[in-house]
């Protein structure tokens, strides 16, 4: 009787070891802080120092909470993880050469949120890679002075971008190159890079109240691959002070078609154009239709060229524009429905259009 007695407080110790262990594993919320160690189970009592310790210590689904204000260090994502810094903490990385800052790399089912972020470059190459993921969320981040692209798209299936800054970086803002991708982006703000705020090749970009300024060209969607598919929806956003042009669409590859549709917005100070259709050598298709908007103080204010290029306008505003308010050439088609205004530029318009007078 003794031995059997004797015998269940350890049955039950065992047991409870065994579930303290697995807890210590994997928690449904982690956290790290600028106290943190690594070897620690990332609880609120043990924080970790890293993210990238405390997301395998991070049940799927899950979250990583940030404590107090450090830097992180890159992270690699390949499973389903909330990322969050709460408002007043700075939650940094500073990638390195050759490093990216954030890599999301996880299953088609897997949703990842990155919230509160602020990815500085000390000469990195990316701030934020997606190569794979069903749903990834960028929430109030601020992603600058990376040695490439500030946020690039390679796979997944929808993004989402919203309330963040994406300014400074090498190459461009925001590239989006995978046709399976929707990114949504909102309140969001494109500056100061050496090419594009946003580049898109492949896939489908939806964007509102957005601001895209001082780069190359503030949304460029750019020569899709053959027989693929692009799209880019405007809306209610301002693009200016680009040196090269504001928003446009361009082909150069047979087979290819890229339409992008700008509505509610506004292109301003740019060198070149505000809003721009192009089929380069009649390569390809390129359609833009602008409605409701306005494009003043550019080089051109509308301009389609090429066989391939299509522009429409409809019930905007083309103003003081230094060149032309509306430009066709190369055997561009430019259509209007005959309710948009032209003012201010010594010579509104340059070319033939439909119906004709344009006005």
């Amino acid at each position: 009787m003794l031995g059997r007695g004797f015998a269940l407080p350890v049955v039950a110790l065992v047991v409870s070891l065994a579930g303290t262990t697995q807890a210590l594993a994997a928690g449904q919320r982690t956290f790290v802080a600028s106290y943190g160690d690594d070897g620690n189970p990332c609880t609120l009592q043990l924080p970790c120092r890293a993210f990238r310790f405390a997301i395998p210590k991070t049940n799927p689904g899950g979250e990583v909470v940030v404590l107090d204000s450090a830097g992180y260090g890159p992270v690699t994502i390949t499973q389903s993880v909330s990322i969050i810094a709460p408002p007043g903490v700075y939650a940094g990385m500073s990638p390195f050469p050759g490093e990216d800052g954030v890599t999301v790399a996880a299953a088609a089912n897997d949703k990842v949120v990155l919230r509160g972020l602020t990815i500085n470059g000390q000469g990195g190459n990316r701030g934020i890679v997606v190569s794979s993921g069903g749903e990834v969320h960028i929430e109030n981040c601020t992603v600058a002075n990376m040695g490439l692209n500030g946020i690039e798209i390679t796979g997944g299936g929808h993004v989402h971008l919203r309330s963040s800054v994406v300014r400074g970086n090498g190459w461009s803002g925001l590239v989006v190159a995978a046709s399976s991708a929707t990114v949504q982006v909102s309140d969001t703000q494109f500056a100061r890079h050496t090419y594009n705020g946003i580049q898109v090749i492949a896939g489908t970009l939806e964007a509102n109240r957005i601001a895209a300024d001082d780069n190359a060209i503030g949304v460029f969607l750019a020569n899709p691959s053959a027989g693929a598919q692009a799209r880019v929806t405007l809306s209610d956003s301002v693009v200016s002070g680009n040196s090269n042009a504001g928003a446009i669409v361009q082909t150069s590859i047979a087979g290819s078609t890229a339409r992008m549709a700008i509505v509610r917005s506004t292109s301003t100070g740019n060198a070149n154009d505000g809003f721009g259709a192009y089929s380069v050598g009649g390569v390809g298709t390129a359609i833009l239709l602008v409605s409701d908007s306005t494009a003043f103080r550019n080089g051109y204010g509308l301009a389609a060229s090429g066989a391939g290029a299509t522009a429409i306008g409809t019930r905007s505003t083309f103003a003081f524009n230094t060149v032309h308010d509306v430009f066709q050439g190369s055997s561009a088609v430019l259509r209007t429905a005959g309710n948009n205004t032209l003012t201010g530029t010594g010579a509104d318009t340059s070319g033939s259009f439909a119906p004709n007078p344009l006005f």
